[in-house]
């Protein structure tokens, strides 16, 4: 396929500005246009899914991600490899190294009018719901977008006090209205956690703030060499 067929291929006309970003990316990545080829189909079939401009907005935050996981040449990257289990698992699954195995979610905080939830209370529901797609036996990230704006480690580092706080002081009513059984479920789950990365883009969708949070608690916490890529994951080559 041509760049201009795949591009035609996946986005039928729709969401013109996510193509243009999409194809700047291919243009300056092989790796990355092999990743859509080979996942041409499950990326088409999401697109001819989205309602409106925050969906895709979501799936720009996903591809972009892809985008800046392939950059690092030590990554072998699959997509939605639990895709066909009955359970939720992470977006990404790499391969470090060829022998490191490690999952990526991602999360995006959308942006909808004044009236959006505290700062604290938006970290702390994202991470309610994406700590249990993660496998037990893994080493697990999860990446949260925000706009440039938002970006403030301060609140991630709050959110994730408050998570201790309320699982010290068993905070079941908390966790039960979050989908767990109590505090001490919730624990189970957030120990699979590796860490959290905060990330934001500028207007034209390039990388511009990173801060990494490791999971002190974490049963498999990111070995040394991870957590300096994703430190300076926003330099214009890793480490």
């Amino acid at each position: 396929m041509t760049t201009d067929d795949l591009l035609a291929y996946l986005f039928e006309g729709k969401a013109q500005f996510l193509a243009a970003h999409v194809g700047d990316w291919m243009a300056s990545s092989k790796r990355f246009r092999a990743f859509l080829e080979e996942y041409r189909d499950k990326i088409r079939k999401k697109l001819r899914g989205m309602r409106d401009e925050e969906g895709f907005r979501d799936l720009e935050a996903e591809l972009a991600t892809a985008y800046l996981l392939l950059r690092e040449r030590r990554f072998t990257l699959t997509y939605e490899q639990y895709g066909g289990s009955r359970q939720r698992g992470a977006d990404f699954s790499v391969l470090f190294k060829g022998n490191l195995p490690f999952n990526v979610e991602v999360k995006r905080l959308r942006s909808i009018g004044p009236s959006r939830p505290p700062e604290l209370t938006r970290y702390l529901d994202a991470l309610c719901d994406k700590v249990g797609q993660f496998s037990p036996a893994m080493i697990n990230l999860l990446l949260i977008a925000v706009d440039p704006a938002a970006f403030n480690r301060s609140d991630l580092a709050a959110a994730m006090l408050n998570l201790r706080v309320r699982i010290e002081r068993k905070d079941n009513v908390f966790f039960v209205h979050r989908g767990f059984r109590d505090a001490r479920d919730f624990l189970r789950y957030e120990r699979r956690l590796g860490a959290v990365l905060l990330y934001a883009f500028d207007p034209e969708w390039r990388l511009s703030d990173v801060f990494l949070w490791p999971n002190p608690f974490a049963e498999h916490p990111l070995p040394r060499e991870l957590n300096t890529i994703f430190r300076h994951w926003n330099q214009p080559a890793f480490p």
